[in-house]
């Protein structure tokens, strides 16, 4: 019997309730969700401007390829293994009409 005291004390002891808690908690959960929605309409803006900045990349380097051999580039092979030059054919003509843009030939880097 006397160990139920002993229980009954360490009960008492560490005994706490989560009621005082619980405004805490929903405030720690409300910044979370709008810290959450701020950093991923940061993280989709900065994308956006990423992928803009490297098409008017390449939007200048096509006019600049223009400018110099008054001709728009042909498409490179979409392939995995594609070298990034043009493919042309023995008469002077496109390969292929479909592909990517021959970052090689318009001295692109690969991204």
């Amino acid at each position: 019997m006397e160990y139920e005291k002993y229980i009954s004390v360490f009960q008492d002891l560490f005994q706490f309730y989560l009621y005082p808690l619980a405004p805490i908690i929903l405030i720690i959960g409300a910044m979370s969700y709008y810290g959450a929605s701020f950093y991923h309409e940061k993280s989709h803006y900065l994308s956006c401007t990423l992928t803009k900045r490297r098409m008017e990349r390449v939007e200048r380097s096509l006019i600049a390829y223009f400018r110099e051999n008054n001709r728009l580039p042909c498409p490179a092979s979409a392939s995995a293994f594609s070298t990034g030059q043009e493919t042309i054919s023995e008469g002077g003509t496109c390969a292929t009409y479909f592909g990517v843009i021959p970052y090689k030939t318009v001295h692109l880097q690969k991204r």
